[in-house]
């Protein structure tokens, strides 16, 4: 039995037969927080989000909003931020509570420890979109936190085995002369009430848990395995 060669395709053909498929909008980014700051709000009907007002108006209607700015540095040395939104992010937010919340708790960093700390962070589409000024139709992003680092040099090695020696986007020199300040001591006391939330984020997964355990230098640094597992009172 003789079977029929099959037909080469043309190249030019190829391109709609086996087309490009384009990959969700994701760039890493390292740097330093600089500004976390909480807000409180309420939304008005016609008018959209006003400042909540705790004297005068109702505590049910107050949503509260959270903005987060790390500054990045160039590969010269030029300085660049990053951020959750020109207006705070408000925690109905889709950015919020799908993304930069659950980083936030799978890192089991507590929030207030987050300024002057050194991270890594991603942005991600949130599948949804909004109209730009110019009309059209652009992906709405959220801020995901990946890392948070214990000082500056290890944030820079981390920069260096992602993106290689002299390849990253951020500069491969030593940290300015006028040094940012280290993360703050983390209070064991607040991060052992993040451990039961950790356990959901690990999908009750001892495995996952252990792995985002140690995967935090906080953590690590706080407690050993066997405390964190006690503390998050798993049921193993």
């Amino acid at each position: 039995m003789t079977s029929t060669p099959a037909t080469p395709v043309d190249s030019m053909d190829d391109m709609v037969a086996t087309p490009y498929q384009p990959k969700p909008q994701e760039s890493a980014f390292f740097g330093q927080v600089v500004v976390i700051d909480r807000s409180d709000w309420k939304l008005v009907k016609g008018t959209g989000r006003v400042p909540f007002d705790a004297v005068y108006d109702d505590q049910a209607d107050r949503v509260r909003g959270i903005t987060i700015q790390i500054e990045c540095e160039k590969r010269d040395g030029g300085k660049f931020t990053i951020d959750t939104g020109r207006n705070a992010l408000l925690e109905i937010d889709k950015a919020w509570h799908g993304f930069t919340l659950k980083s936030l708790q799978k890192l089991g960093v507590p929030l207030s420890q987050l300024r002057t700390a050194f991270v890594q962070v991603k942005r991600v589409e949130t599948g949804e979109t909004y109209t730009a000024q110019d009309g059209t139709a652009k992906p709405r992003t959220a801020l995901v936190f990946v890392a948070v680092y214990p000082d500056w040099h290890a944030m820079h090695a981390a920069r260096e085995q992602l993106f290689g020696r002299g390849n990253g986007s951020t500069s491969a020199g030593s940290p300015p002369a006028a040094a940012p300040a280290p993360i703050p001591t983390v209070d064991r006391s607040a991060l052992e009430k993040l451990l039961p939330a950790l356990w959901q984020a690990a999908g009750r997964d001892q495995a996952v848990f252990t792995t985002m355990f140690q995967g935090n230098p906080a953590l690590v640094a706080s407690f050993t395995l066997d405390e964190a597992i006690d503390a998050a009172s798993l049921p193993f």
